[in-house]
């Protein structure tokens, strides 16, 4: 396994999303206090849709080309496969955009809002670009061209930008065409760098297109069942509740986003180099890179939760804190995923598609049945977006556990779990500042302290062992170009 890349590919990866998530949440955060709860709800509502279709578009793709670029014995294969996914891709995008505009009334219609139609006309333009996005990223991944993939994922914060700008000239109604005006201005940035990684060499290769279907088809088929176990909370809780409590649920879910950001970005940066790694290597690195996620997931997790209230008062309105309990319960299921999410990747990586589409399958009907029972009898005594977070939670420990039962013999270092888990205790004192302390001030010195705090005991407990220097070592050498 090639460590030294693997280091700085998600050093700078990690980098990339940090930037990415936290100018989308404070962008996020804006929409939200200009539009009111109502609004943004409607809004959300729209987004959930459009990421729904997202599933739809990709056929597996995204996942399949970081598999078998990688693989590929030669530079005109290498071209023929991602000829041949970007065919596929363009045909169902352009699909899904032409139904989206189609149906827009009959959804809106469904849901008994009418400005539903107009704002999914508008976002059909989005969902068109961003799925094309979102594939480039995951050819430049493929390609180990990770600097340009964070370039790229960046610029999907120009939507944001677009939306704020256009709400604050000219009213709530600009907000879509903003937003979709942002997407476009980033594919086009997109097409830019795809120009400069595209393989220049003449001539195309034949290829197993059989094969590449197959494995595209068990992932997609379990991408599919992401829109019943993950992208259908928002979409049910729309139907029952009224828009406020999307705009709840969709606040928890946003803040919470940065707590999983670290095994996101990791899992994403190893799945190439997975693929192209022998096996003793991957005994061997796999556990530590699981390490070194824990020290990052559960400390972050443990501050939403103390410290939920005086989030959303910073960062959203007053009118917003009935968000409060669903953050709480959301932030223990981001820590779930979190510290368990990595094995999506080694699954992916070692070309488990048929294990990723039954988990995926399992986890659809875990969560349509749970979305049922939680959600519509939470809904009638106010109290929906509490349920969406429920069945969150339930869908995120499940898909652990699964994952617990097919991989855990052979990478999971369990007694690193549970020193993160007890260090990650000394971050409960801090909770006492919150008699002397309010809004940033708090916030950051709650950071600090327990950032401090948190790698002090872990240091106490043994965490870090020789192996662990020379990975350091070899971090700084690597971050700094030396060695």
């Amino acid at each position: 396994m090639q460590v030294g890349r693997i280091i700085k590919g998600t050093g700078i990866y990690f980098l990339g999303k940090i930037f990415y998530l936290v100018t989308n949440f404070v962008l996020m955060a804006l929409l939200a206090r200009w539009l009111e709860p109502q609004a943004f709800g409607v809004f959300s509502l729209t987004l959930s849709i459009i990421m729904a279709l997202q599933l739809i578009n990709d056929f597996g793709l995204n996942q399949t080309i970081t598999f078998f670029i990688p693989s590929s014995k030669s530079v005109k294969e290498t071209k023929s496969y991602l000829n041949y996914a970007f065919k596929i891709r363009l045909f169902i995008i352009t699909l899904t955009s032409t139904l989206l505009i189609m149906f827009s009334g009959i959804i809106s219609k469904f849901y008994n809002l009418p400005e539903l139609k107009s704002s999914l006309i508008i976002l059909s333009i989005s969902n068109f670009s961003y799925s094309l996005i979102t594939f480039f990223s995951s050819a430049l991944i493929a390609f180990k061209r990770v600097g340009k993939a964070v370039l790229l994922e960046a610029s999907q914060i120009l939507p944001r930008i677009f939306a704020v700008l256009f709400l604050f000239l000219y009213g709530s109604y600009s907000v879509y065409a903003g937003f979709s005006f942002g997407f476009i201005l980033s594919l086009i940035f997109g097409l830019t760098l795809m120009w400069f990684v595209y393989p220049k060499e003449n001539g195309f290769s034949r290829i197993n297109k059989k094969n590449f279907v197959k494995y595209s088809s068990f992932i997609y088929f379990g991408l599919i069942m992401m829109i019943f176990y993950n992208k259908l909370i928002p979409l049910i809780l729309g139907k029952f509740a009224d828009s406020s409590q999307v705009a709840f649920y969709g606040v928890s879910v946003s803040i919470t986003s940065m707590i999983f950001l670290l095994s996101i970005t990791l899992g994403s940066v190893l799945q190439p180099f997975i693929t192209s790694s022998n096996k003793n290597d991957l005994k061997k690195n796999l556990p530590r890179f699981f390490k070194y996620n824990f020290i990052a997931t559960i400390p972050l997790a443990l501050l939403a939760i103390l410290f939920s209230k005086e989030l959303i008062l910073f960062f959203y309105k007053k009118m917003y804190l009935p968000a409060v309990p669903s953050l709480i319960i959301c932030s223990i299921a981001s820590m779930i995923y979190g510290i368990l999410s990595l094995w999506n990747n080694i699954a992916l990586g070692f070309g488990k598609a048929k294990l990723f589409s039954k988990m995926r399958s399992l986890l659809a009907i875990i969560s349509l049945i749970a979305s049922l029972i939680f959600i519509p009898s939470l809904s009638k005594i106010g109290f929906g977006a509490i349920g969406a977070s429920l069945v969150y939670l339930i869908t995120c420990f499940f898909e652990g556990f699964y994952l617990y039962l097919k991989l855990n013999e052979k990478f999971f270092p369990y007694k690193y779990l549970l020193k993160s888990l007890i260090a990650g205790i000394i971050i409960l004192p801090l909770v006492l500042l919150k008699n002397f302390f309010n809004g940033f001030l708090l916030l950051m010195l709650a950071g600090i302290l327990g950032t401090i705090s948190y790698v002090l005991v872990l240091f106490g407990l043994n965490y870090f062992d020789k192996e662990d220097k020379k990975f350091l070592k070899t971090i700084i050498n690597k971050l700094t170009n030396r060695g």
